[in-house]
Order: C-alpha cells, then structure tokens, then sequence
C-alpha cells in the first residue's frame, strides 16, 4: 500500500475511527437495565432513560438478525462480563476487541504514517479476509440460534 492515500481513503478511515470509538464510549456510557434492554444515564440527574430495541428485523419481523444482542454484549463486555457478553451474541467479545483494534489502526492510517514495511503490507493484506470470517461467523452463530429456538 503507497503511503500517498486519497482523500476518499483517508474520509473512510475517518469515518471507521469515529464509529470505533463512538461505539466503546457508548459501551462504557451505557448502562444494563432493569429488563433486558440497555438504559442511559443522564449525568447530573438520577434518572435513567430506557433505550429502544435498535433491531429493525426484530421489530418489524419478530425475527432476530445476526447481529441481535451486539450492543448489550458490548456493554457486558466494556463491564468485563464475559459470559453475559457471550451470552447476548457469541461474537460479541471478539467484535468488541476488534473495534478496539481499529482505533490504533485507523490513526496509523488516517495519518498516513508509511506503513511501507512488510508486516504493515501483511496486515492490510489480510484485512479484508478477516471481514469475511467475521461475516460468516454472525451468520453462523445467528442460524445457530434460530435453529435452537
């Protein structure tokens, strides 16, 4: 990979950094709450506001999708439960990590230190194979549970 990106890349290493790190802050923002959903704290106040179920499909389907349960397995895992993590979406833990992982890569990235080297080159190589395995795992998982249940 030339160490010159364009600005399209560079928008989109913007953009996955901004999502990373927005979704680790709302995983220690976030709180469980008394139901199975996710609640938010207002600071300042000692109130919590319920949150709504962001599945569309189950909402408008009755059908969990792959990623049913990721948001309240973030929060278990950013409150290092990890078997209530795993238990709300087994990839959970291992997106979680992965989205931390982004951070450091998107800034390398986005800044356009040269990733010139050999390890660097291996890395971005590989990346989009990773993308796939995490694909297949959610679909995995999710025909897994659908056929539990």
């Amino acid at each position: 990979m030339d160490c010159q990106e364009t600005e399209t890349e560079r928008n989109e290493h913007l953009w996955v950094l901004a999502l990373a790190v927005g979704a680790i802050a709302l995983s220690l923002i976030v709180q469980p709450g008394t139901s199975s959903g996710l609640e938010l704290s207002v600071p300042g106040l000692a109130t919590r506001v319920p949150l709504p179920d962001a599945c569309l499909s189950q909402r408008a389907l009755g059908v969990s999708c792959p990623g049913c349960g990721l948001g309240r397995s973030f929060v278990a895992v950013a409150r290092w439960d990890f078997t209530q993590a795993v238990r709300f979406n087994p990839l959970g833990p291992i997106l979680y990590f992965i989205c931390v992982l982004q951070i450091p890569y998107r800034l390398v990235e986005y800044f356009g230190v040269c990733q010139d080297s050999r390890w660097w080159n291996a890395i971005n190589g590989r990346l989009s194979l990773v993308t796939w395995f995490i694909l297949a795992g959610l679909i995995g998982q999710w025909l897994v549970r659908m056929i539990e249940s």
